[in-house]
């Protein structure tokens, strides 16, 4: 047995919440690499594509179903939190604390294959449409793995749209959508997540729907780990400011980090309280 490995914990922490933990890298991981390349595979070859919003609908799905079970699949320190809340003893602060590190780790190793395994065709891309890294133009190519109000590279009619404060209230009400769905289908008195498995689909559903309305202006973030982990790798990987959207630092925190944990709060408190039932949510 090695020092690393004791009876019942890893790395000093107790073994299950240990598993728990790498259940969250491993699925965040999955979660963000392949949502991330589906946004290198459209960008790349030159616009936005349905599939893009179809991938991120089905591979969120495919881990809600592979790892429920480990440790509840929620890949997004937002519904952490609200689930923290909403049912407080359901999880300690510590516990909300080890999955969002978790969560931004898993981030933030699935937007760097993404950045490795696309380098050659992100440069294509560079080269052919004049994008320079460290310059404003960066945004375009940065966006493969990193969030911007608007998406930098869809032309929308309204030059300056959206405020931080349009973008801010399409985070909320699209990280509110995810959680409403999220806590209703857990919730005691719901019988079809219990009957039927479908729970990992409507919700892949649910995500898909969100990033096809709000994909385009705020490229639907949805998760602050989805945000700080992607952002954090660009930065290092040469972007420098340029990973950053219109409202700089604190924009990209308003929007994508203080607007999802609001949105995921509001939704799942709405679930629980239109539910009426203190059976606790399967989240």
């Amino acid at each position: 047995r090695t020092p690393l490995i004791k009876k019942n914990k890893i790395f000093g922490v107790s073994k299950d919440l240990a598993i728990e933990c790498m259940g969250e890298v491993v699925g965040t991981a999955i979660l963000i690499g392949v949502g991330t390349a589906a946004c290198a595979c459209a960008i790349t070859k030159g616009g936005a594509d349905l599939g893009v919003a179809a991938t991120w609908s089905w591979i969120i799905a495919a881990m809600i179903a592979c790892l429920s079970h480990v440790s509840g699949a929620h890949f997004n320190p937002a519904i952490s939190i609200a689930n923290k809340i909403i049912r407080p003893d359901s999880m300690t602060w510590w516990k909300v604390l080890f999955f969002s590190v978790s969560q931004f780790l898993g981030a933030s190793i699935g937007s760097f294959a993404t950045l490795n395994l696309y380098a050659a065709p992100i440069l294509a891309f560079e080269k052919r449409t004049g994008v320079i890294r460290s310059t404003a133009t960066g945004h375009k190519s940065a966006a493969i793995v990193a969030l911007f109000y608007p998406s930098p590279n869809l032309q929308l009619a309204v030059p300056g749209y959206p405020s931080i404060l349009t973008a801010t209230m399409m985070e909320i009400i699209g990280t509110g959508l995810l959680a409403f769905v999220a806590f209703s289908l857990g919730h005691g008195k719901n019988k079809i997540q219990d009957s039927s498995g479908s729970k990992p689909i409507i919700i892949g559903f649910t995500v898909g729907t969100i990033a096809t309305i709000f994909g385009p202006i705020t490229m639907a973030g949805l998760n602050p780990a989805r945000d700080l982990g992607p952002r954090l790798v660009c930065l290092l990987s040469g972007w420098g400011s340029a990973v950053f959207p219109k409202g700089g630092f604190l924009g990209s925190i308003v929007v994508y980090t203080i607007g999802p944990i609001i949105g995921a709060i509001f939704g799942g408190t709405l679930a629980q309280f239109l539910g009426n039932d203190e059976k606790s949510h399967k989240i």
